[in-house]
């Protein structure tokens, strides 16, 4: 057996069996059923001290078509990565924009398919 090798002598092994196991409780109100994968995820998207989250989104290019005000993403949108607690961005931008070595949690836009928006005449025409 592994906790015989090299040991000669006995010892007294400890079970702690007088101290209850106990889990963490997670922060995320209404999370603390779920795996810890998920809350892991999730703890990098939240805050831990306030539970909420400030989510930067700027996918809106993905389904509305070119958006006035994204067109240099690195000048508009990137000096604001800072002061917010997670990206959500296409996966153009995540790998032309962002730096790799950004500690801020991504959701990623993956859809099967764009949606851009057509004006109001072409609908009606």
């Amino acid at each position: 057996m592994a906790d015989l090798d090299g040991n000669t002598e006995q010892k007294q092994k400890e079970y702690y069996t007088d101290t209850p196991q106990t889990a963490p409780n997670f922060f995320l109100k209404g999370s603390h059923q779920y795996d810890w994968g998920l809350q892991n995820r999730l703890a990098h998207i939240f805050n831990p001290e306030s539970g909420r989250t400030i989510m930067l989104a700027f996918d809106h290019g993905y389904f509305m078509g070119p958006t006035t005000g994204l067109e240099r993403v690195d000048q508009t949108i990137l000096p604001l990565e800072p002061y917010c607690d997670c990206l959500m961005l296409t996966r153009g931008i995540q790998r032309s924009i962002i730096p790799a070595s950004t500690q801020k949690a991504i959701a990623l836009r993956a859809s099967g398919g764009t949606s851009m928006v057509s004006t109001v005449d072409e609908w009606e025409g």
